[in-house]
């Protein structure tokens, strides 16, 4: 249903809002809040255009089936290897960091990291291989412990926040603060905005899964708008709720996970007992994705595009698609454990792949708001005119 769809969204996407964004805080408050703004403005407009797409066409393939009618079969295949990349590495991301976690709260060798590794891809496999009644209480159960994880924290550290006090880089050469650090300029935001994309990366992944909807032509716009909105309401209260944390910005911009801290200087606790509570998000974030990525690869098979050995040419169902996909993205946890620096800009690569996406598939709106106008449609986005006017400018 519509509602499973906009759970999905925030499951997939939420665990990126909670943490790693705060080291940008050390060029100062305005330039983040400024970023979060217009990136949160341009996931919006973006949500509100896939939405009419689907109205028009919706096919499981997602950036992938439209970039092969807009842009041609070659460029669409490479738009549909960048889309499961991106959804495989994020996946892979996010247990490795669950892995790295664990070690570290068991005081453990690392090497037991590709064990928790190992037992991620089981469980989630196990889950999606049991069926649409198991996905479907499972997605229940992560989009409640998504919500309620920052709702906790929210409620937690509210008598210790102080937004006028802290929110500023103190500068104590000339005793004030400052909204933006002193020498930071505009390469420094540009630095910045990749950053705060983390709150919305891979929301697109929702138009894979139109083939699981009863009415994906009308309940695809409710789930699409409905998961951003939510995902920008958490995003911006976090922003001004961790930004208003004692000691202020200078100590917070350096920890490297603030909600950890809220948490151990709300309930007077060990920093590991925000961390243990971070967990179940980061492990949704992995989990949603598979559903998508496994699609693309469906999609691929049915086009005769993936390697014969993979067997999923006649396949009826996702399901063998779901095996090899979490194979591949178990590889790929094993190199990034293996490779540090691989690991340090997998996110950054995900983004690159994101944008890759995104461009397509605005440009898939445009060419369906043109050529293919006449293509009836149950939704048309208020917001798609914006993309319309700037093209034809």
């Amino acid at each position: 249903s519509k509602y499973d769809i906009s759970m999905l969204g925030v499951v997939t996407v939420v665990g990126g809002t909670y943490y790693g964004w705060n080291t940008s805080l050390e060029y100062g408050f305005g330039y983040y809040i400024i970023a979060v703004i217009l990136v949160a403005t341009a996931f919006i407009i973006y949500c509100f255009c896939i939405s009419e797409i689907t109205s028009a066409i919706p096919f499981s393939g997602g950036a992938y089936g439209l970039s092969r009618v807009a842009q041609g079969f070659y460029i669409g295949f490479i738009v549909g290897c960048c889309q499961a990349l991106e959804y495989i590495c994020y996946a892979s991301a996010a247990a490795l960091f669950i892995a790295e976690q664990l070690c570290l709260l068991l005081d453990i060798d690392s090497r037991w990291e590709l064990i928790f590794l190992f037992a991620f891809y089981a469980t989630a496999t196990t889950v999606y291989l049991n069926g649409n009644r198991a996905l479907y209480y499972a997605n229940i159960i992560l989009y409640a412990l998504c919500i309620l994880f920052p709702l906790v924290f929210f409620l937690s550290v509210w008598g210790k926040t102080n937004f006028v006090k802290y929110a500023a880089l103190s500068d104590a050469q000339n005793d004030r603060q400052k909204w933006f650090a002193q020498g930071a300029g505009f390469m420094e935001f540009l630095k910045i905005t990749p950053i705060t994309a983390q709150a919305y990366g891979g929301i697109e992944a929702l138009s894979s899964v139109v083939d699981e909807m009863r009415d994906a032509r009308q309940d695809m716009a409710f789930g699409l708008i409905s998961s951003v909105l939510t995902l920008f309401v958490i995003h911006v209260v976090l922003t001004f709720t961790v930004a208003s944390l004692p000691p202020g910005l200078n100590v917070i911009a350096q920890t490297d996970l603030p909600m950890s801290y809220g948490f151990e200087i709300a309930w007077n606790v060990p920093r590991y007992v925000g961390t243990i509570l971070l967990l179940p998000p980061q492990y949704a974030m992995g989990f949603g994705f598979i559903l998508p990525y496994a699609k693309l690869l469906h999609s691929f098979a049915q086009a005769n595009l993936t390697p014969s050995w993979f067997m999923l040419t006649d396949q009826p169902t996702h399901h063998r698609a779901v095996v090899v996909t979490n194979i591949i993205g178990f590889g790929i946890g094993c190199i990034l454990y293996s490779s540090a620096m691989l690991n340090k800009i997998i996110l950054n690569t995900c983004v690159i792949f994101g944008v890759i996406v995104y461009i397509s598939q605005l440009h898939g709106y445009y060419v369906l708001s043109t050529t293919y106008s006449s293509i009836k449609r149950s939704y048309r986005s208020p917001l798609g005119c914006l993309l319309y006017t700037s093209r034809r400018g």
